[in-house]
């Protein structure tokens, strides 16, 4: 409540400053592009697209800000133009803006007025809709010209089953994936375990977490002795990222060498981008993998019930049946038959949803802004 309060104030204060920007802006002569994430995080496509703008627009006519919640951690690695969100300077450059990209919603960059902006609003995403189902009315509700997508039969979903209007969603492919090497390795040496959360499971306290099928299904997987001794003799690592509802549950106690489980401070991008395969249900972390044919097993372990409360737009089941499986020896089986290279890949997935595999995508993303803003 505070913090909305905060907010409310410093917009009022921000609109009677208005004049200075607007004459700060006519003096300064350059275009002003603000470029801000839900999360606040330096990350995926909104810090991709960010980084390009950067290094291809000149200075002497762009000034270029990333509008974040925590400046200080941003400011420790990064040197560019850092705003905080919600204070009265980010507010008066977001009424002066010429450009607004954002990767989730109305309240990325400028809380409470998003809508009244006249900048040129582009939502860049923070993921990708081909897996777990949104509400009918998500992309109506996102004030934005541009949504990017990455085919045909994405543009569909987010137009047909998510609301948005058809003339807004644009085929550029994804910022982050300009980051992606095309070329992969057919060794597995790091493998990735992405499990989502389940929205049902809100209603536990902890000790019905720690003993729920989702908590079980990871757990039993993980904390196998066999998969363990093979990963070990094969010099594999598999790196697991827990969701942190279930921190508590203190998972990274588990005494195996090649099992490892990543918090906060682990470069997730970095590990995303560079391991070899994924393991996951239903993560859009999925089309990083996909997009360069690297190898997806998907975990279902409780797909009826998934299906049933939350459900998809498409289900991996279809694609190749030797990539999916629904047990945790199912799943270490799986991993191994994968890792010698007896399982099936996910080509099928990618020839559906990706037009573009060329690490152009930002590069089309700024052509389509300057066109678009003439």
């Amino acid at each position: 409540m505070l913090k909305k309060i905060l907010y409310v104030l410093n917009i009022f204060i921000s609109i009677t400053l208005v004049p200075l920007f607007f004459i700060h802006k006519k003096l300064n002569k350059k275009k002003i592009w603000l470029c801000g994430a839900g999360n606040g995080l330096y990350e995926n496509n909104i810090a991709v697209f960010h980084d390009y703008i950067l290094k291809n627009l000149p200075n002497e006519s762009h000034e270029i800000y990333f509008v974040t919640t925590e400046p200080r951690a941003i400011a420790n690695n990064l040197t560019f133009n850092i705003l905080k969100r919600g204070t009265v300077k980010s507010y008066g450059l977001s009424i002066t803006a010429d450009y607004l990209i954002f990767d989730t919603c109305n309240s990325d960059i400028a809380p409470g007025i998003h809508k009244f902006l006249g900048g040129f609003k582009v939502n860049v995403n923070h993921g990708f809709e081909g897996l777990k189902k949104l509400p009918l009315d998500y992309y109506a509700n996102i004030d934005a010209d541009v949504h990017c997508a990455s085919s045909e039969k994405e543009k569909a979903i987010k137009v047909t089953l998510c609301g948005a209007l058809d003339n807004k969603v644009h085929i550029t492919g994804y910022p982050r994936f300009d980051k992606i090497s095309l070329e992969t390795s057919k060794k597995i040496n790091t493998i990735l375990f992405f499990p989502t959360w389940r929205p049902w499971l809100e209603l536990l306290n902890k000790d019905e977490l720690k003993q729920s099928e989702y908590v079980r299904s990871i757990f039993d997987f993980i904390s196998d002795k066999k998969l363990n001794e093979y990963l070990l003799s094969n010099k594999i690592i598999l790196l697991y990222k827990p969701h942190h509802k279930i921190k508590h549950l203190e998972l990274e106690s588990l005494p195996f060498s090649n099992i490892k489980i990543l918090n906060e401070n682990d470069n997730l991008t970095n590990i995303i981008r560079n391991a070899d395969m994924l393991i996951t249900d239903f993560s859009s972390v999925t089309w990083d993998f996909v997009y360069n044919d690297r190898k997806v097993i998907f975990y279902l372990f409780d797909i009826e019930k998934y299906m049933e409360q939350q459900g998809l737009y498409y289900d991996v089941r279809v694609a190749n049946e030797s990539n999916y499986c629904t047990t945790p020896q199912e799943l270490i089986d799986l991993t191994l038959q994968s890792c010698e290279g007896y399982a099936g890949d996910s080509k099928i997935i990618a020839d559906d949803f990706f037009k573009f595999r060329d690490n152009n995508n930002c590069e089309r993303l700024l052509a389509l802004i300057c066109e678009q803003k003439k």
